[in-house]
């Protein structure tokens, strides 16, 4: 059931814990109104712990520089870690709950999600074929305001 989720809440990364625990094996989450465009193959991030999509032109102290409409998680210790801290930052109601937990998490083995998991419609389209879409969002996760948005569009193809 597609449901709104506002910057403090911590349902999404409540959720994404508690698979983790219940499945002990790595998660993808992927944002309920996103499309699922193939079946999702994690070659490209076997190799890593934990992949959120990062906007590398913004400013690292940007509330909107990491974005969590896609996840991949491993049941690591680490992770699991990061996961507590995340929740803690949303009911605080920290905008920026991930990119503040992850900055406390410098020895986790993270690599930014691949463009392929994480294509935002209306800005990566010059960036991006059709053929490697996984998944495809209409608008980036909270916090990513329409400013920011074009902000990326006008960055990116210049």
């Amino acid at each position: 059931i597609p449901i709104e989720m506002e910057c403090s809440s911590a349902l999404q990364p409540e959720f994404i814990l508690k698979k983790l625990r219940e499945l002990n094996t790595p998660v993808l989450w992927v944002e309920p109104t996103a499309q699922l465009m193939k079946v999702p193959h994690a070659e490209c991030l076997e190799e890593c712990d934990f992949s959120v999509r990062v906007e590398e032109f913004l400013p690292k102290t940007h509330q909107a520089r990491v974005l969590t409409h896609t996840v991949f998680a491993r049941p690591t210790a680490e992770v699991m870690q990061l996961m507590q801290e995340w929740i803690v930052e949303c009911k605080k109601g920290n905008p920026a709950a991930l990119r503040d937990a992850l900055a406390r998490h410098p020895q986790l083995c993270f690599r930014a999600l691949p463009l392929s998991f994480s294509k935002i419609f209306h800005c990566d389209g010059l960036f991006i074929s059709k053929d490697e879409v996984i998944v495809e969002h209409e608008e980036p996760s909270y916090g990513f305001r329409r400013e920011v948005h074009e902000t990326c569009c006008h960055h990116r193809s210049h």
